[in-house]
């Protein structure tokens, strides 16, 4: 049994109509993350011959290069480019566990001026989730993040065989430097283009307005969230965030 839990989409009040306004959420490729090492594996030494190869055969480059030539052609490959072809088949959006976290609010909500969008994993859609992995398959619009592990150390390309198992990959995608940890985050990732996707309109549960938005901004979201209730037959609370009387924190109001 899958436990329900909460995850939050920080967001500013533009892409908030966007997310609410066309059911979608925006899926980006790695390679335009603002960190570089983002989903940007080391290129262990062990395997590299064979990563190589595995490369050469499997994406039909040069098969019938031989010898010193294909010798050549291996020692000419460059490693960032290959870290980068891995980079460009996946697309990420990303969450955080909690609506409270202040540099998220000062980065990513327009410095308190957007909003925070809860969603939910309820018993409902664990038990679908459940079933699906028993039948062997996946609604694509189910949003179910796996926690970001953070690390000291950049995972692996490939392993001791030069192969990207999908362990492998979700290693590498799910993968942070420590410095990273008080974003608290949470991962959707596609083997897809970069794109908007739609996702189960139950699973929008709640959003939190900015304490700096003005009176129009939370006019226009409001009329967005009542748009989107009435045409999905979904309730979608609204809350506001106001700073603590003794704390350097945030509380709903």
């Amino acid at each position: 049994m899958i436990k329900g839990f909460s995850f939050y989409k920080y967001v500013n009040k533009k892409d908030a109509l966007l997310i609410i306004n066309n059911g979608t959420l925006f899926f980006t490729n790695p390679l335009n993350f603002n960190d570089p090492f983002d989903v940007f594996p080391c290129v262990p030494k062990e395997g590299l011959s064979k990563y190589y190869k595995y490369i050469l055969r499997h994406h039909n480059i040069l098969p019938d290069v031989h010898g010193k030539k294909k010798k050549s052609t291996l020692n000419n490959i460059n490693i960032d480019d290959m870290r980068a072809e891995f980079s460009k088949k996946w697309a990420v959006t990303c969450f955080s566990k909690s609506p409270f976290i202040l540099p998220l609010w000062a980065h990513y909500a327009d410095n308190h001026k957007g909003c925070v969008l809860e969603f939910r994993v309820n018993s409902a859609i664990s038990n679908y989730i459940v079933e699906c992995l028993d039948k062997g398959c996946m609604d694509n619009e189910v949003i179910y993040p796996l926690d970001v592990v953070y690390s000291k150390k950049r995972p692996r390309l490939y392993d001791k065989d030069g192969i990207v198992t999908g362990e492998i990959a979700q290693n590498i995608i799910l993968t942070k430097d420590e410095a990273w940890s008080y974003e608290q985050e949470m991962r959707c990732f596609r083997e897809n283009k970069q794109g908007a996707y739609p996702f189960r309109k139950d699973q929008f549960n709640r959003i939190y307005l900015g304490m700096k938005m003005n009176e129009k901004d939370v006019a226009e979201v409001t009329s967005a969230v009542k748009r989107y209730q009435e045409m999905h037959g979904h309730v979608v609370k609204i809350d506001t965030v106001s700073l603590d009387r003794e704390e350097f924190k945030m509380t709903k109001l």
